[in-house]
Order: C-alpha cells, then structure tokens, then sequence
C-alpha cells in the first residue's frame, strides 16, 4: 500500500508554483479537448519534468489535480501529489510483489470511480525523441473497467521539448473495447500531436 496520500494543499500550492515557472517556458494548445472526468490522460512521456506539464493542463483548463500511475522505483512521498505507484509488467517477474499492484489497481480504478482524472503514460518509460510502443494490456484494463464504472475517454497529449516546450492535447478517444486498429490509432495520436516518428522508423 501507498506510504502516502494526493495531499490537495501541497499539490495546489506547487502547481500553482509549477504554472508561474511553465507560464514563460511551455506553449500550451487543445486545452479545450479536455473532456469532463473521468477521463485518462495518454501523455507522451520523455522527462521526469512531463509530471509538471500535465498537472499544469489540467489545473488550469478545470482547476483538478490527477492521479499519477507511475513505477513503484519513484519515491513514495510523490503520492502526496497523487502518485499511485505500480510494478511495471516487465518488473514483475523481478520484483514478485504482484500483491502491491492489486492494491494500485484498484485504486486507480476508484479514483476513476469518483469522477477523478488518471494519467497513465502509455509507453510505460520515457523515450525521447520517438514514440516507442504502447502497453497494451494496461489500455486494455483501463478500457475494460467502463463496465463498471462507465465511460472513460483517453485523452491523447503530445509534449515536445525544442526551444520551447510545447504540450498539445488530441481529440478524446472513446472506445467500447481496444484492438490493433485501436492501439495503431492511438500511437498515430502521439506521433502526430509530438510531431515525431515511431521509434522503429527513426534514422539510427
């Protein structure tokens, strides 16, 4: 079980903080496609410092804060800003704590349950400069939980690092059940808001 709990005065105070400092360094563009929660957020991940970018959006088109699936290597104390730590499926088999990632699920699924936002990086590491692939079977849980608890847009976002960084959310994807064709749309998604190639493709 998570060390810590989303505290929503510290998150609020650095992401207010977060949002001065990104305010002269990040060109934001698509806030407007940010769909009622619940939702997933789908941000292409390549630094550390992405986590700061997507809880700015969100903060300043709804004024939310989102829950963060991250690697249960991350400091704990990351849960006070909504982190919910998870073993990564290919960790799994190292780690064996297959125990800690029933918890996390089930508490990523709640927070979606209670109208909240997820942030899930869908290449499940950073890959700088190309879009890797995605993991499917974590899309696939999220998408199967609508059974449950009822649509769950995914919400694709593009964060590319130049001179400027800049962050561009998609169109919501809503989809009763996620094959190749799927997963294939989604990816096209990254590349195209992140304006980069599939890391197959990319010169080497």
């Amino acid at each position: 079980m998570p060390t810590y709990e989303q505290n929503p005065g510290i998150v609020r105070l650095s992401t207010i903080a977060c949002s001065l400092v990104t305010h002269f360094g990040a060109d934001y563009k698509g806030a407007e496609r940010l769909p009622p929660p619940p939702y997933v957020l789908l941000p292409k991940h390549q630094s550390m410092f992405d986590i700061i970018l997507e809880g700015v959006l969100i903060y300043q088109t709804q004024h939310l804060f989102p829950h963060y699936l991250m690697k249960h290597t991350l400091p704990d104390w990351l849960g006070l800003y909504g982190g919910i730590h998870v073993v990564r499926q290919r960790d799994v088999p190292e780690s064996g704590d297959r125990r800690r990632n029933v918890a996390a699920l089930r508490r990523a699924k709640h927070v979606l349950a209670e109208k909240g936002i997820l942030v899930v990086h869908p290449e499940g590491t950073r890959s700088r400069g190309t879009i890797g692939q995605l993991q499917e079977a974590g899309i696939s849980m999220i998408v199967g939980w609508q059974k449950d608890i009822g649509p769950i847009p995914l919400v694709p976002v593009g964060i590319r690092y130049d001179a400027q960084i800049h962050v561009r959310v998609g169109v919501p994807r809503r989809y009763a059940s996620v094959g190749k064709p799927e997963f294939q749309e989604l990816r096209n998604d990254l590349a195209e808001l992140s304006r980069m190639e599939f890391a197959e493709n990319a010169p080497r």
